[in-house]
Protein backbone atom coordinates (compact mmCIF):
# COMPACT_ATOMS: atom_id res chain seq x y z
CA UNK A 1 0.00 0.00 0.00
CA UNK A 2 1.61 3.39 -0.87
CA UNK A 3 -0.21 6.92 0.56
CA UNK A 4 0.55 10.95 -0.65
CA UNK A 5 0.78 13.26 2.07
CA UNK A 6 -2.01 16.25 1.89
CA UNK A 7 -0.72 18.92 -0.21
CA UNK A 8 -1.71 21.46 2.92
CA UNK A 9 0.19 19.73 4.91
CA UNK A 10 4.17 20.51 5.74
CA UNK A 11 6.41 19.60 8.86
CA UNK A 12 7.98 22.35 10.97
CA UNK A 13 11.01 22.10 13.33
CA UNK A 14 10.28 24.42 16.60
CA UNK A 15 12.93 24.62 19.36
CA UNK A 16 13.95 20.82 18.32
CA UNK A 17 10.44 19.69 17.92
CA UNK A 18 9.00 18.04 14.82
CA UNK A 19 5.48 19.31 13.91
CA UNK A 20 3.39 18.44 10.97
CA UNK A 21 1.02 21.62 9.95
CA UNK A 22 -2.19 21.37 8.33
CA UNK A 23 -2.64 25.18 6.42
CA UNK A 24 -6.34 23.80 5.64
CA UNK A 25 -7.43 22.89 9.31
CA UNK A 26 -4.35 25.16 11.69
CA UNK A 27 -4.52 21.50 13.03
CA UNK A 28 -0.64 20.55 14.36
CA UNK A 29 0.59 17.55 15.18
CA UNK A 30 4.10 16.61 17.60
CA UNK A 31 5.95 13.66 16.13
CA UNK A 32 8.41 11.75 18.34
CA UNK A 33 11.48 10.51 16.38
CA UNK A 34 10.38 7.32 15.19
CA UNK A 35 7.39 8.71 13.77
CA UNK A 36 9.83 12.05 12.12
CA UNK A 37 11.51 8.45 10.59
CA UNK A 38 8.47 7.36 9.19
CA UNK A 39 7.29 10.57 7.98
CA UNK A 40 10.25 11.16 5.64
CA UNK A 41 9.93 7.55 4.01
CA UNK A 42 6.33 8.76 3.66
CA UNK A 43 7.23 12.01 2.26
CA UNK A 44 9.53 9.47 -0.35
CA UNK A 45 6.19 7.67 -1.56
CA UNK A 46 7.61 4.48 -0.06
CA UNK A 47 5.15 1.39 0.33
CA UNK A 48 4.09 0.17 3.69
CA UNK A 49 6.14 -2.94 3.61
CA UNK A 50 9.31 -1.10 3.21
CA UNK A 51 8.31 1.41 5.82
CA UNK A 52 8.05 -1.65 8.20
CA UNK A 53 11.40 -3.39 6.84
CA UNK A 54 13.30 0.02 7.34
CA UNK A 55 12.04 0.60 10.88
CA UNK A 56 12.93 -2.82 11.80
CA UNK A 57 16.09 -2.55 10.53
CA UNK A 58 17.22 0.99 11.98
CA UNK A 59 15.53 0.46 15.34
CA UNK A 60 16.14 -2.96 16.08
CA UNK A 61 12.78 -3.68 16.85
CA UNK A 62 10.04 -6.93 16.10
CA UNK A 63 8.04 -6.43 12.85
CA UNK A 64 4.89 -7.63 14.77
CA UNK A 65 5.18 -4.51 16.77
CA UNK A 66 6.26 -2.57 14.41
CA UNK A 67 3.11 -3.28 12.10
CA UNK A 68 1.00 -2.51 15.07
CA UNK A 69 2.95 1.04 15.85
CA UNK A 70 3.31 2.22 11.97
CA UNK A 71 -0.59 1.01 10.95
CA UNK A 72 -1.70 3.15 14.60
CA UNK A 73 -0.15 6.38 13.29
CA UNK A 74 -1.00 6.51 9.69
CA UNK A 75 -4.58 5.55 10.54
CA UNK A 76 -4.13 8.47 12.75
CA UNK A 77 -2.42 10.74 9.94
CA UNK A 78 -5.08 9.20 7.43
CA UNK A 79 -8.35 10.22 10.19
CA UNK A 80 -6.67 13.63 10.78
CA UNK A 81 -6.55 14.55 6.71
CA UNK A 82 -2.60 14.78 6.45
CA UNK A 83 -2.24 11.55 4.61
CA UNK A 84 -4.42 9.03 2.17
CA UNK A 85 -4.02 6.26 0.45
CA UNK A 86 -2.91 5.88 -3.11
CA UNK A 87 -2.41 2.47 -3.98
Amino acid sequence: MKYKIMETVSSVDIDGQRYLMDSKTANYFSLDPISIYVWEMLKESNDFETIVIRVVAEYNAQKEDVIVDIQSFIHDLIENGLLKVVS
